[in-house]
């Protein structure tokens, strides 16, 4: 998927955002899920709690490939926040890399619209191998559109910046301290 350099960039500029990227997924992944999990835990203490069709309706309603859904939409703004001069200063293209991002974005869009479509039109799912295939494919879409929303994250003018002049700096006060 990603070339060795493609990840060596992800790499160090992942590294060097840990706070910013937690954020970022804390924001688009932990408020949507603790969203979730309430509605779960109220919808617990309501008349309708006795009977475990009610809770397939509420897990199937295609609220989890939302998630995935809004994860990407809110990437997506990262797609065009680069600075082109500051990248070819760092000596990096990632060009490639943003095109098979869009790729890669355009797919899990799809699948997850799909599977959003698919709980809307057929739900309930009476078969447990029909309930286990949707909540797979729906964690599976939530995983690949936070995947995709990282790098989409950390490729933006800022992080770039603050990873690689944090690089040239350790660099040049390291031979500095050869020199001397």
């Amino acid at each position: 998927m990603y070339t060795k350099s493609e990840k060596e960039i992800f790499s160090k500029v992942r590294e060097k955002n840990k706070n910013d990227l937690r954020l970022w997924n804390l924001s688009n992944l932990g408020f949507p899920l603790l969203t979730f999990g309430m509605t779960i835990f109220i919808f617990c203490y309501t008349d309708k709690a006795s009977k475990i069709e009610n809770y397939y309706s509420v897990i199937f309603s295609g609220v989890l490939p939302l998630i995935a859904i809004n994860i990407l939409v809110a990437a997506s703004f990262f797609l065009i926040k680069f600075n082109k001069e500051k990248e070819i200063k760092y000596q990096l293209d990632t060009s490639n890399t943003r095109l098979k991002l869009i790729i890669y974005a355009f797919g899990s869009y799809l699948f997850a619209s799909s599977i959003f479509v698919i709980q809307n039109i057929f739900s309930p799912f009476a078969g447990p191998l029909a309930r286990f295939i949707q909540l797979t494919c729906s964690v599976l879409a939530i995983y690949f559109s936070l995947n995709i929303s990282n790098k989409l994250f950390l490729l933006q003018e800022d992080m770039i910046e603050k990873s690689y002049d944090k690089v040239m700096y350790e660099n040049v006060t390291v031979l500095k301290e050869a020199i001397e």
